[in-house]
């Protein structure tokens, strides 16, 4: 109940950065790391705060072709590089923030909903959860490393459970390199409940 709590706190909270950045933060970070699950359920949510879908699409792929502001894209420039390349990171990096208008609230406020992002994509992939709800039209990841499209919109990144794991382990074998998740009602299980008030499902 305290990580629903959290998760709640951090992506709702009425100060520093947008709710709207949060969840771009949060998505851009999901998509690199190749979490299904985090990258459906943060599209959904800037969904309904009125994004278009293939906008959110490509947040997930490559945000710099997102059609983002440039303030916007360098938030999700140091976002990535903090979670991705921490040890890379430098005084130059927030100084470009603040460059661009951001305070320090706003960058501590992207350092912690990164830190988040992190934690949730993890607990994801090793619980291999599935969303409560329909997730969008998924594409299909290139041998390069790329996302490929359709020609009308930009498909949700999915990832192969292969794709993650060593040849040899098992990958590819229903539930490999994963601990089981076990399907909860939220309205039996508070932690649910928490997050299906905050944000409509779980």
């Amino acid at each position: 109940e305290a990580e629903a709590e959290i998760v709640r706190a951090v992506l709702t909270c009425d100060r520093g950065l947008s709710r709207s950045q949060r969840e771009c933060i949060f998505l851009a970070i999901a998509g690199a790391n190749r979490s299904s699950y985090c990258v459906a359920a943060h599209r959904e949510m800037l969904r309904s705060l009125g994004m278009p879908e293939s906008q959110s699409a490509q947040i997930a792929v490559d945000h710099r072709r997102a059609g983002l502001l440039e303030r916007d894209a360098a938030l999700l420039d140091y976002t990535l590089k903090l979670s991705q390349r921490p040890t890379r990171l430098a005084h130059a990096d927030v100084s470009a923030l603040r460059r661009l208008g951001f305070g320090d609230d706003e960058i501590l406020d992207a350092v912690i909903v990164s830190g988040l992002a992190r934690f949730m994509c993890m607990l994801s992939l090793g619980l291999g959860v599935q969303p409560d709800f329909e997730p969008p039209a998924a594409g299909r990841r290139s041998r390069h490393g790329h996302w490929t499209a359709a020609p009308s919109a930009y498909p949700a990144p999915t990832f192969d459970s292969a794709e993650q794991s060593a040849p040899g382990d098992g990958a590819g074998e229903e539930g490999a390199g994963r601990v089981r998740s076990v399907p909860l009602d939220p309205e039996q299980f508070p932690p649910f409940a928490v997050l299906r008030r905050a944000f409509g499902f779980v």
